[in-house]
């Protein structure tokens, strides 16, 4: 386990700067971590002698006149001590190391050890730099005639999926909108059935009310008509018997059947009536004609007979 990720949180915990977070992990750590327990006791141990070293009775505190500029000296005088220490220990061949096992310092009886642990290091780092070459200059060039190809592949393809996302939504209107024409249609036949139903049922039922009125109306002309008829018979033999002669029978009056006589002309009558009326059963003209006139004019003309 790396302990280095833990070094900055073993501080912090120590001088009490770290969070309850920090505290916990690097409890979780130590539990674990044999190196890490000791180390953090070991610290802690430190501190608290610190913390009970006092300065001995004879050692007065200077006074605090040129403080600032004996501190900038005193600055100074670390600044070369530390340089000339670390100029020291380099030219000593000394070794510091702070790991998990904690701060060591070696002084010399190391050179050569450390000679050839940067020889090693720095032919490792020669032996992969040429690997790398060699990985770069063994790299295929790129095509760019194939990389194109591949991008108008690409682009055709997605076109297709385009028109053919088009052409779906197209089928699909196309599909309501002939539905929805059919239903239209459907809903106009069933109307368009319903009036002529009706139409129908209105003509059938005038025919039949003309039917039932054709006889009577027939039935009184022919008393309209037989009743002068009578009168003149009367009338005659009564002018006839005074003087004695003999008069010739009289013919009886011949009344018009009730169907369609020869001339008469029978015209089928157009759907809906003239103005949108029921349609009317074929019309005796030539017998209505016929009638009117014997109405108005008065009996018909006697015929007679052939013997």
């Amino acid at each position: 386990m790396d302990c280095e990720a833990f070094r900055d949180d073993m501080l912090d915990v120590l001088y009490g700067e770290g969070g309850e977070a920090a505290a916990r992990r690097l409890e979780a750590h130590q539990t674990t971590c044999a190196d890490c327990r000791r180390e953090m006791a070991q610290l802690r141990e430190l501190r608290g002698d610190l913390a009970h070293w006092r300065l001995p009775e004879g050692l007065v505190a200077a006074p605090a006149r040129g403080h600032e500029r004996r501190r900038r000296w005193g600055l100074a005088a670390a600044a070369g001590v530390v340089l000339a220490l670390g100029a020291s220990l380099a030219l000593s061949g000394a070794e510091v190391r702070y790991d998990a096992s904690g701060f060591s310092v070696r002084l010399g009886g190391g050179g050569s050890e450390t000679r050839a642990l940067l020889d090693a290091q720095e032919r490792r780092h020669r032996e992969e730099i040429d690997a790398l070459r060699a990985q770069i200059s063994a790299a295929r060039p790129i095509d760019h005639d194939a990389l194109m190809r591949a991008v108008s592949d690409m682009v055709r393809e997605s076109e297709t999926r385009h028109a053919a996302a088009v052409q779906a939504s197209l089928r699909d209107l196309r599909q309501r909108a002939d539905a929805q024409r059919q239903y239209d249609l459907a809903r106009v036949s069933a109307g368009l059935a319903y009036l002529d139903g009706k139409a129908g049922l209105q003509a059938a039922r005038t025919t039949e009310l003309m039917g039932h009125a054709g006889p009577a109306r027939g039935g009184e002309r022919a008393r309209g008509a037989g009743s002068p008829a009578r009168g003149a018979g009367a009338r005659g033999r009564q002018g006839g018997g005074g003087r004695g002669a003999p008069r010739e029978p009289c013919a009886r009056p011949r009344v018009p059947p009730q169907g369609l006589r020869r001339g008469d002309r029978a015209e089928p009558a157009a759907p809906g009536g003239a103005k949108g009326g029921p349609p009317r059963g074929p019309r005796r003209r030539g017998a209505q004609r016929r009638g009117r006139a014997r109405v108005r004019g008065g009996p018909p003309a006697v015929r007679p007979e052939p013997g």
